[in-house]
């Protein structure tokens, strides 16, 4: 019989990028059943950020406020950080060492060191200690503004969609405006 082949194609516009089918269910890849002539329609990491996430400028958002709680708020600016994952020579390790504290390298030049590669890592007080390379990590930050203008940098699992069931512990702590202004109101106002 004809082999058929287990990869399956990002169906997204043009996009080439292909998997094997239980790789990519392994990797978190989005798939469903489609229409003809894809009997799976599959989404690749690059597009599946705008169909999970889709946290673009402008968006109104839930965000988390250094007071712990939640409110609604704006999304108005988005930037990454990138950290590096570092193995200390005594034994430790540090996954948010910012490429500009590798001083025996010119991360912000050139890039990454090598995984595995013997690197020099300044501390804030000065000292300087050995370290293997491990990988980088990028996080993205989104920069919101609350309802009372204050504006805060907030990573990615401090944001929730108002479209997206919200988990409990964040509706727990989730502050609407009314109830901000019911407890601000003199007792005797009443609601019209």
């Amino acid at each position: 019989g004809k082999r058929v082949s287990s990869d399956c194609l990002c169906t997204h516009e043009n996009c080439a990028t292909s998997f094997h089918v239980t790789c990519a269910q392994i990797a978190g890849v989005v798939m469903k059943p489609a229409d003809w002539p894809y009997v799976v329609s599959v989404t690749c990491h690059k597009h599946k950020k705008g169909i999970q996430m889709g946290l673009d400028l402008g968006l109104k958002v839930i965000g988390r406020k250094s007071d712990s709680w939640y409110y609604h708020c704006t999304i108005i600016g988005i930037a990454t950080q990138t950290f590096y994952e570092v193995n200390f020579e005594e034994g430790s390790y540090c996954d948010n060492v910012h490429p500009e504290n590798i001083v025996s390298h010119d991360c912000l030049r050139n890039g990454p060191p090598d995984a595995g590669e013997t690197i020099v890592v300044g501390t804030p007080d000065d000292e300087n200690l050995n370290a293997s390379f491990v990988k980088e990590h990028v996080h993205k930050l989104y920069q919101v503004e609350f309802q009372d203008q204050s504006q805060l940098m907030l990573k990615q699992s401090e944001i929730f969609q108002l479209n997206h069931e919200l988990p409990k512990r964040v509706r727990a702590r989730l502050v609407s405006i009314l109830l901000k202004l019911y407890f601000l109101l003199p007792s005797n106002s009443t609601f019209i």
